[in-house]
């Protein structure tokens, strides 16, 4: 699987409306610009209660379709006549009818397109597309960006990794993503409180030991992955509140992690990282899917 954007051809913006949509573009439009590559602008539409009664009646929702497809282009190109050229912003929309996740996985297969970016924190509080970013990842493999309230400022990226085999992948990704954005970049990693084993309990030094061996091992994976200007920086605390602050107390920062392409099971009872920050951070993110690699 390729994991860098040197040679990016498509970028494609999803949009479930046309909240959030300026931003989302801005930031599109900026990562398309850096790769000299081409934006295509893609968004649903539905109105499934008229779907299931013209089925059930044997009504033609043919015209009821098209006003929507109208209504929702004229929308998205209002809100992006500030954003995007002429040119650019009358060839890049397309609408169509269907669920979100279908129709952008769709353009974003047609396209090849090797990052796709979404609205991800609406003005309006709407809800983050989470269902839109799995269908991505998971099933076309696809890295996604999630945009935040200012999405079309980042001026700093933060590759937030651990020391498995998702660490190298996922800094390349971050250093790619900064590059065509031409902004700053560092790394984080965070060493969680560690769980002392039971035979160990009594030990009033045990836990500090192991956060201790967290942190040398984290300060020796980023000797040998990343050159010696790179800003880096390993803290202790909780995984999820330590990034999503990271992320949230600077609009401007663009979190970048990687998924490790656990099942729907694990994710499910044990909990992922990166599925709660896709649910819950407000801020912008970019996830990388990975593959776990076959221990035999």
């Amino acid at each position: 699987m390729r994991h860098g954007l040197g040679d990016l051809d498509t970028v494609v913006v999803g949009l479930e409306s046309a909240a959030g949509a300026a931003g989302a573009v801005r930031l599109g439009w900026r990562l398309a610009r850096g790769a000299k590559a081409t934006l295509r602008v893609v968004s649903a539409v539905s109105d499934p209660i008229v779907d299931v009664v013209s089925a059930r009646v044997g009504l033609d929702a043919g015209r009821h379709h098209e006003n929507l497809l109208a209504r929702r282009r004229a929308e998205l190109t209002n809100a992006l006549q500030p954003v995007l050229p002429p040119g650019v912003l009358h060839s890049a929309i397309s609408v169509d009818l269907g669920r979100a996740e279908q129709v952008i996985a769709h353009h974003a297969h047609r396209f090849d397109a090797r990052l796709v970016v979404l609205a991800g924190a609406f003005p309006s509080g709407g809800r983050r597309p989470t269902d839109v970013a799995r269908n991505l990842l998971h099933t076309l493999r696809r890295p996604v960006v999630l945009s935040g309230p200012r999405a079309g400022d980042i001026d700093r990226v933060v590759a937030a990794v651990d020391v498995s085999f998702a660490a190298e992948p996922t800094l390349r990704f971050a250093e790619d993503l900064s590059r065509l954005l031409g902004s700053e970049f560092e790394v984080v990693h965070v060493v969680a409180h560690p769980d002392v084993p039971t035979e160990w309990a009594g030990s009033p030094h045990a836990a500090e030991g192991l956060a201790d061996a967290g942190v040398r091992a984290a300060t020796e994976m980023m000797a040998t992955l990343l050159p010696e200007d790179v800003p880096r920086r390993i803290s202790r605390g909780e995984v999820l509140a330590t990034l999503r602050a990271e992320a949230e107390d600077d609009p401007a920062a663009l979190l970048v992690v990687g998924d490790q392409g656990r099942g729907w099971i694990h994710r499910r009872i044990v909990g992922s990282t990166t599925e709660a920050l896709l649910t819950e951070c407000s801020a912008a993110l970019a996830v990388l899917p990975l593959v776990r690699p076959d221990p035999t």
